[in-house]
């Protein structure tokens, strides 16, 4: 189960299949408010069987916008979404297809945002979906990428790619580089933000 924080008072949850029960319908996202000692709860639920999650989808890394207003989940199969949890809409940024490079998304995994708006996040392999991530494991795929998704002009970039099952991103608290970590090598791999220092030598 994951979690992003808006502020103190709401939060945001996105559960893995089948932990929440009480959600039957197989839809990309359900939401359910609920008042409990004054937070209030936006639930993003995939539901149903591995085999079922390239229809119903599968929210992983999620982080709010500098706004706290938009949220936006990394899924697995339906690219880059983002959640309005004020108007309770969800709409794609980026979809899966068709991708960059020639090279469609088959496992967008986690994503961090800058404090410009631009939007880092991992694609974990371009030939396993999720559902079959023990093939990728035990083949030593190294398809992952890092991208850069700049949502003021819909730009995309590759920033990383021999990836071995790529996962999750964090950009450092100076906003200079970001990590990325490999599953499969069980290593921390940096990037530096070469135009993040740019800016900064000659600000």
């Amino acid at each position: 189960m994951l979690f992003a924080l808006a502020s103190p008072h709401v939060v945001c949850i996105a559960a893995a299949t089948g932990l929440l029960q009480e959600f039957n319908a197989c839809t990309l996202c359900q939401e359910n408010f609920m008042a409990q000692r004054g937070i209030e709860v936006f639930i993003l639920v995939a539901t149903g069987t591995e085999e079922l999650e390239p229809t119903c989808g599968r929210p992983l890394g999620m982080r709010f916008d500098r706004y706290g207003i938009n949220l936006i989940v990394a899924d697995a199969y339906f690219g880059l979404l983002e959640v309005n949890t004020k108007a309770r809409t969800v709409s794609t940024l980026v979809p899966p297809t068709p991708g960059i490079n020639g090279r469609p998304f088959r496992f967008v995994n986690d994503l961090d945002i800058a404090r410009d708006g631009t939007i880092y996040f991992t694609d974990t392999s371009s030939k396993w979906q999720r559902r079959h991530f023990r093939h990728s494991l035990f083949e030593g795929d190294n398809s992952g990428r890092l991208m850069a998704y700049h949502p003021k002009t819909g730009d995309m970039e590759v920033l990383m790619e021999g990836l071995y099952f790529a996962n999750g991103v964090q950009i450092s608290p100076e906003g200079d580089h970001l990590l990325v970590v490999e599953t499969l090598t069980a290593r921390i791999m940096k990037y530096e933000c070469l135009l993040f220092l740019f800016l900064t030598q000659f600000s």
